[in-house]
């Protein structure tokens, strides 16, 4: 009985064998035919990935002057930046060592306006019209 399964085995592996061999082969013939396809497109690709590369070098240096330009306004907007911050530091500093002196300022000159105010106000007005 094994006897006999090992004879039918060994007649079936006698004929699937080629079969399968003959598959592999086939299998291997198309992706032998692809690969060749896509070598035979190869350099149809590289020509278009060229003009591509050309177009973007081209758009690349036509933007470089107004990024330039960017790049200078920028600049000039940090020299002003730093400018104010310097002149808004300077003035802090010195109103913080003159406080005294300007608030004591401030104080006479609001004093003098209400002083100015009340003389204002008890001033009798001229008009030119006289009584006769």
């Amino acid at each position: 009985m094994v006897d006999d399964l090992l004879l039918s085995l060994n007649e079936l592996s006698s004929v699937l064998i080629p079969v399968v061999a003959l598959i592999c082969l086939i299998l291997l013939a198309l992706l032998l035919y692809r690969v060749y396809l896509v070598l035979k497109r190869l350099p149809q690709t590289l020509d278009k990935v060229e003009k591509v590369l050309e177009s973007t070098n081209d758009s690349v240096e036509k933007l470089e002057k107004p990024l330039d330009t960017l790049n200078n306004v920028s600049g000039t907007v940090d020299m002003v930046n730093n400018a104010t911050a310097g002149a808004v530091n300077s003035i802090a500093s010195f109103s913080l060592k003159h406080s005294d002196a300007l608030l004591n300022s401030m104080k006479d000159l609001v004093g003098k306006k209400k002083h100015k105010n009340e003389e204002d106000e008890y001033t009798e007005e001229d008009f030119g019209v006289y009584d006769e």
